[in-house]
């Protein structure tokens, strides 16, 4: 869990406004991808509730990395109610798993667009494996809920007027041909696997599909733009543009997307898809980008992309998600685009603060 009081408030906030009490008191919850930014994000809120506000939830985490594991959770580790699943989650689950699990949120996937043009087979896998196997886990166990974290991409390009947002009731085009579309097919295909386990096996399932994510739980390697424009404003350098940037996109900032994610898994209907989208922080990636050279103070410089850069382009160019649904199920977001952008930079620069005080105190020893 970040060492940050601003992050704490964050956590403090989703336990406040989702949670009304007796939801997962005694309850085992399994969250895939816990290392990753939604996925640690999701399993700190359960952390916070157990360490601050006296719950007893059995949380299992499931991850491919024991040492960023490490990293994330530290002391966390020890406690008697936190499980360690070290695996890829394209296999089964070990014969060692519980025998009961009342709650599943399967984050675990492969979402940089590197991983799209350098290992688009481990995408497909995790998305597709992942989801066949959790659902057979599912199935055995019979959970209450298992949440689904599918993605904005699975629409494909839907053709649209620029001013209407994209709603759960659409479908665009997938070329199949196309190596960088492994993530929106495979994600489009275990959404199907779902709502199949669902009508022929009753197996409770929703599925949550997120716009573009961001937040301080974001990983050292994410090679997102969005990541990029925040680690070159921490460090006040110039922000590199290297397109246009003329792409429209719906964009969330961690907590919010965290808070919405566990209301669609304690209210959202069975077999239903729901957008997790803010509609206060819809901008271009140019727009993006001179918010956060303003904050650094940097300005924004472009440079032309690299080949591996191009093939990793979705080619979508309005990608706004209709949160409506989203809405009538109570959510609300706290953050708008350039609330959110600062309040991740600050979380940032508190961890970095942190950081060079324990290595300045490390040296004095």
């Amino acid at each position: 869990m970040l060492e940050s009081a601003l992050y704490q408030e964050d956590l403090k906030k989703i336990n406040e406004v989702v949670f009304s009490g007796e939801e997962l008191e005694q309850k085992n919850v399994l969250i895939t991808g816990g290392t990753g930014l939604i996925g640690s994000c999701l399993v700190d809120v359960l952390l916070f509730r157990n360490e601050h506000l006296g719950t007893h939830i059995g949380i299992w985490v499931l991850c491919r990395n024991e040492a960023r594991a490490k990293e994330v959770f530290g002391t966390y580790l020890d406690k008697e109610y936190f499980h360690l699943i070290v695996q890829d989650v394209s296999v089964p689950l070990p014969p060692d798993a519980p025998k009961s699990m009342d709650y599943i949120i399967h984050a675990a996937s492969k979402g940089d667009p590197n991983s799209f043009v350098t290992d688009p087979l481990g995408v497909m896998n995790a998305n597709v494996l992942g989801m066949h196997w959790l659902l057979e886990y599912a199935k055995q166990v019979k959970v209450k809920k298992i949440l689904y974290l599918s993605s904005g991409e699975a629409y494909g390009k839907v053709d649209l007027p620029e001013d209407l947002p994209i709603s759960e009731t659409m479908t665009g085009l997938l070329d199949s041909l196309k190596v960088r579309n492994c993530y929106g097919i495979s994600k489009r295909a275990a959404e199907t696997m779902c709502v199949s386990a669902a009508c022929e096996y009753q197996v409770p399932v929703c599925i949550a599909r997120l716009c573009h994510i961001y937040g301080p739980t974001m990983t050292t390697g994410e090679n997102r733009v969005i990541f990029q424009f925040l680690r070159k404003a921490l460090d006040q350098e110039e922000i590199v543009l290297k397109s246009e940037g003329l792409q429209r996109r719906s964009y969330c900032y961690v907590a919010d997307a965290a808070a919405a994610l566990f209301t669609i898994l304690f209210r959202g209907a069975p077999g239903e898809a729901y957008n997790v989208s803010n509609e206060k922080s819809v901008v271009t990636i140019r727009g993006l980008a001179e918010i956060l050279g303003s904050y650094a103070g940097s300005g924004v410089k472009y440079e032309q992309q690299t080949e591996s850069e191009r093939r990793g382009n979705s080619g979508i160019m309005h990608a706004v998600l209709d949160n409506q649904k989203l809405l009538e199920l109570g959510v609300r977001m706290e953050y708008d685009m350039e609330a959110g952008l600062k309040r991740t930079l600050e979380i940032m620069k508190e961890q970095e603060d942190e950081k060079r005080n324990r290595d300045c105190h490390m040296q004095l020893q």
